[in-house]
């Protein structure tokens, strides 16, 4: 499966990757601004994916968090 990624809003922008069911459900994510975007996984690997999808992208600041 493809996942299309958009580019970067800002030259600072960071894309977060988020596995949502990490943490049993908790949503303690400080990190929310105008120039984070945040992806949910959907599937295991999924993470993997999205992350190479946002690099081919242009993004080069990525956060993942889960687990």
């Amino acid at each position: 499966m493809i996942y299309k990624i958009p580019t970067p809003a800002a030259p600072d922008s960071a894309l977060l990757i988020l596995n949502p069911a990490a943490g049993k459900g908790k949503q303690d994510v400080p990190l929310v601004g105008e120039h984070i975007l945040t992806v949910e996984t959907e599937e295991p690997g999924h993470a993997t994916v999205l992350a190479a999808a946002a690099v081919a992208a242009g993004w080069q600041r990525i956060i993942v968090g889960g687990g």
